[in-house]
């Protein structure tokens, strides 16, 4: 989790704020239900003089918050007429597919917004809760694709992630036991046309960025750029051309520097290491969405 500052009320008057929260869609119960509890937190302890308290009672309420599935490429929350804000819960920015935001990241707009309810501005600051580019910066939570391939083929999996350079850790797992995989984690899908047309490739280096002849995988690239992916080819022991069912997972990994305001530290990217594939010819799908 991304630790940032927040701005001090003690300018204000002690008063009590009421706030509404629409009911959680069902879909983002698992990880959107802290947002505001935790949200309420930081503000009462980075300003006691402010005390926040839910109420089931929207006409007594001072703030009203509600949620949003997807706002588009537009933002990822808003304020409307000061009493009502908004918080986004996911978006299809990255593969066109609706994917959930991270538990952090929807705790970090719901403390943004409520900044704005109590009239605070946009800051330059990139460690205050309030800076202008909070938005951008999204987090998505786990994001889960599934392919049907035939043995021999492959498939290139984008990265989600608005940082230059990022962690990711991943699994890979195939629905049949006498099936396997190799896995590279690549700089970008140009990657996938080398491979298919059996050029060399390049691959990030290190522990977890690649492995061969797996069924099931799991592990942890670290210092990976925007645009990159994982590149899996499937092959079989047994059979050739027959289906087997990919299923890679893809979570983005945090990492905060300790200190009284900390910032976020870029993690050093990886130097790409090439390798001849070894593939037939013309047997390659790709697919993103």
């Amino acid at each position: 989790m991304i630790i940032i500052s927040f701005p001090n009320a003690q300018g204000q008057q002690a008063r009590n704020y009421y706030i509404y929260a629409d009911p959680i869609p069902d879909y983002a119960t698992n990880y959107a239900s802290n947002a505001i509890p935790d949200a309420i937190k930081a503000w009462e302890d980075a300003n006691p003089n402010l005390h926040f308290y839910l109420t089931s009672d929207q006409q007594q309420a001072d703030l009203v918050i509600q949620w949003v599935k997807d706002f588009g490429q537009i933002r990822n929350g808003q304020e409307i007429v000061g009493k009502v804000v908004q918080v986004g819960l996911g978006d299809s920015v990255c593969s066109g597919n609706w994917e959930p935001f991270s538990s952090d990241y929807v705790t970090q707009i719901t403390e943004h917004e409520i900044g704005h309810f109590l009239g605070f501005q946009h800051t330059t600051n990139p460690n205050d809760v309030m800076y202008g580019g909070l938005l951008s910066n999204y987090g998505h939570g786990t994001i889960e694709w599934t392919k049907d391939l035939d043995t021999g083929y492959v498939w290139f999996v984008p990265v989600c992630t608005s940082k230059s350079v990022t962690s990711i850790s991943y699994s890979i797992s195939l629905s049949r036991q006498d099936d396997a995989f190799d896995v590279y984690f690549v700089p970008s899908s140009d990657e996938f046309n080398k491979y298919t047309n059996n050029q060399p490739i390049q691959y990030y280096q290190g522990n977890g960025c690649s492995g061969t002849n797996w069924v099931n995988y799991n592990a942890v690239c670290q210092g990976v750029s925007q645009g990159s992916g994982l590149l899996i080819a499937t092959h079989s022991h047994i059979l050739l051309n027959h289906l087997v069912t990919v299923t890679a997972k893809l979570t983005e990994q945090n990492f905060v520097q300790s200190s009284t305001i900390p910032t976020i530290t870029l993690e050093k990217e990886s130097q790409p290491q090439t390798i001849q594939p070894n593939l037939p010819t013309n047997n390659a799908q790709h697919w993103t969405d």
